[in-house]
């Protein structure tokens, strides 16, 4: 039986399309999975093509809510020329407004995906699609009357899942009308992620907090809660060391569990020792600032521990508790930075602009407990938005405050102006400088200067960066100029189109 899952990311980074994949695979379906990465008309038109070819049973549709109506279009578009019941909608999407997905797809898969898909591909192969009514986990129209069937709850033993893979069989991307295997050399750096030199590795699923912003806030309301669910030290070390035997430019692992460190302690122990032991290639890992602690800071250098990502999003403590539903206030922050530079760990610290909630005394709060940062850091800034089925949309509708919706902004464009400037000079700029412009901030001397100093800015970062990776490495240059080629060529391939043949 054959199976088509389209994904509308731009990259190979869809773990969770990856594990649906590997998962039914496993169970003996035939499945390939198919990115479409724009919305040009001849690699729509291709895609559609590779489609009709394929003549698959069943055909999935992932997509985040930013990718929706880009799917939507193409799902109709392919109705047009190929329709087997059911077309499937997945993924966070589905989970948060599966009604919109109904609009096109016959049937939207709430939660995670894996166990639901197996049952809906099991029925359609008894060709029992009365049957279908019956699964757990999905909403569904029959009889023109919208279905929500009983939530299935999340996998529990992560262990029995198969490995998603770095590269697996099967996955290709739709480029310049062709459809290309991710197992070249030449897609596979145009597509993942730093041409491919990070390794991303989930060891949990679920997570401990619900930020109002957050899609996490609408899993927790959908199971009743999002316990985080890990998986075993030994599990881990296995897909790694089996991802890293079949591809040697690895220079990074990337944990992309919401928050590493809430592992228990002794998970942490036994994974410290095992990873330096058997991995020892340097890591990233996401942390929030009350899980950092000396004890397993320490513990995890040694490990390998060489990145850190670090929310911090507002300086104001009201804004965090009270917009955002962070429990972690400021002087947390900084604490946990302070250990941070102590360790020589490279930090990447989040924060969240344009928020209409913030007064502009929140908004310098933010400036200073920045500023009160330990440097060097790297600063991801992001402009708030609201996603379906999360708290804070739901706020923002009841109290009728006008926000942009979903698409018409980018959420990695701040808007301009000179508070959101001053925010991103924390990391680059003297300290007693951008105290200075902040003072002068209302006289048109003090624009003019901030507008000069926030190009110096620019200018500066990639300088930063570029320590940062240095420190990260331990100063090898070889393995430093790897990152930092891998980086900067991509970015440069984008700004200037470059584009493989």
């Amino acid at each position: 039986m054959r199976v088509v899952i389209v994904v509308f990311q731009d990259n190979t980074d869809i773990a969770g399309v990856k594990y649906l994949h590997a998962y039914i695979t496993s169970k003996g379906y035939n499945s390939s999975v198919l990115i479409l990465p724009d919305n040009e008309p001849r690699n729509i038109n291709a895609a559609i093509d590779y489609i009709v070819r394929a003549d698959p049973d069943v055909v999935g549709f992932s997509a985040m809510s930013y990718d929706f109506k880009r799917a939507e279009n193409f799902a109709k578009s392919l109705k047009q020329r190929f329709y087997k019941y059911p077309f499937v909608f997945g993924g966070v999407h589905a989970t948060a407004d599966p009604e919109s997905c109904l609009e096109t797809a016959d049937i939207a898969v709430r939660g995670e995906g894996e166990e639901t898909f197996l049952a809906l591909l099991e029925a359609v192969k008894k060709g029992n699609s009365g049957s279908i009514t019956q699964i757990s986990g999905i909403v569904l129209k029959d009889n023109n009357k919208i279905i929500h069937t009983p939530v299935r709850q999340p996998v529990v033993d992560l262990d029995a899942l198969p490995f998603p893979g770095h590269l697996p069989d099967n996955i290709y991307v739709v480029h310049r009308a062709g459809i290309r295997s991710i197992k070249e050399k030449a897609v596979y750096k145009r597509y993942a992620r730093y041409e491919g030199v990070f390794l991303s590795i989930a060891t949990s699923r679920g997570c401990p907090f619900s930020c109002n912003y957050c899609s996490n806030s609408m899993y927790k309301a959908l199971y009743g809660n999002n316990s985080v669910r890990s998986r075993s030290v030994d599990s881990v070390i296995s897909e790694i060391k089996a991802e890293v035997g079949g591809f040697k430019n690895i220079l990074y692992v990337n944990f992309t569990d919401d928050c590493f460190l809430m592992h228990p302690a002794g998970w942490l122990d036994e994974f410290s020792r095992s990873y330096a032991g058997e991995i020892n290639i340097p890591f990233v890992a996401r942390a929030t600032p009350r899980h950092i602690n000396r004890e397993n800071i320490s513990l995890l250098k040694k490990a390998g521990l060489r990145w850190i990502f670090m929310g911090l999003q507002t300086g104001s403590d009201r804004v965090n508790k009270e917009v955002y539903g962070r429990s972690a206030t400021a002087q947390d922050f900084l604490e946990a930075a302070k250990l941070i530079r102590e360790f020589r760990i490279s930090p990447w610290y989040d924060v969240i602009l344009d928020n209409p909630y913030e007064t502009e005394e929140d908004k310098l709060m933010t400036i200073d407990v920045l500023l009160g940062a330990k440097r060097p850091f790297q600063l991801g800034i992001f402009s708030l938005d609201y996603f379906p089925g999360t708290e804070l949309l739901r706020r923002v509708n009841a109290e009728k405050i006008p926000v942009p919706k979903l698409g018409e902004k980018s959420y990695t464009k701040f808007e301009s102006s000179l508070i959101n400037y001053y925010v991103r000079m924390t990391a680059s700029l003297p300290k007693c400088l951008v105290r200075k412009l902040v003072k002068m901030r209302n006289s048109l001397l003090g624009k003019q200067l901030g507008i000069l100093f926030y190009c110096l800015t620019l200018f500066i970062e990639p300088f930063i960066y570029v320590w940062l990776v240095f420190q990260s490495n331990d100063f090898r240059f070889i393995r430093s100029f790897k990152v930092i080629k891998s980086f900067y060529r991509r970015s440069i391939a984008k700004l200037f189109f470059r584009d493989i043949a």
